[in-house]
């Protein structure tokens, strides 16, 4: 039989690991395609918690009710860890299309210490991809902290939006008005060669 502080400690962290994938889903709901892939492991992984969980609640066995309790509360953590890395992934492609939109230059003009904050994008995704992190004893607080400092990034693109824009607009205008320049430039350059031809 679970101790009422085991039925709590569970309950916290079943709860947690909702809260986790509600938030992500939240954030990551502005790319319906994103959504559903994302979700699905993390949401099977709390299933599977809540199947070993009551098997741990009916149980008589001590050493099964132990066992049980141990992986419902492992399905858990890695239902913590799963939204999280797929999360680093999306909120990865979703800097990448800002710069994509925007543009290096128009990004690293309008955002102070871009170049920074691009070196700390490609560092997060070599860890990404060089190594399993959830076979690391750090890797969940690795990926918790690379998932807030990503939130960070993406949150400062949205928020400059309307920077972002007014630049865009400013290089395009300064490249339509040289091309322009240039056009009547050669234009005069003509005319002249014309005119001292006849």
């Amino acid at each position: 039989m679970l101790s009422s502080e085991k039925i709590a400690e569970f309950k916290k962290m079943y709860n947690e690991a909702e809260h986790e994938i509600s938030r992500v889903s939240h954030i990551l709901s502005k790319n319906p395609d994103y959504k559903e892939r994302m979700t699905i492991p993390a949401i099977n992984e709390l299933r599977y918690a809540g199947s070993h969980f009551l098997s741990a609640l009916n149980s008589t066995d001590p050493r099964k009710t132990e066992k049980k309790y141990d992986l419902a509360s492992d399905h858990v953590l890695r239902a913590k860890y799963d939204v999280k890395e797929m999360g680093v992934s999306i909120l990865i492609k979703n800097i990448h299309l800002y710069l994509s939109k925007y543009g290096y230059l128009v990004v690293d003009k309008t955002l102070e210490g871009f170049a920074h904050t691009m070196r700390t994008i490609q560092e997060i995704q070599r860890r990404l991809n060089s190594v399993d992190l959830r076979q690391d004893s750090d890797g969940a607080l690795q990926i918790e902290r690379d998932f807030s400092i990503l939130k960070g990034i993406e949150d400062d693109f949205e928020s400059a939006i309307p920077l972002l824009n007014s630049y865009k607009w400013s290089l395009l205008c300064r490249i339509l008005g040289w091309i322009i320049m240039f056009v009547i430039a050669i234009g005069g350059f003509l005319y002249l060669i014309l005119r001292l031809g006849n």
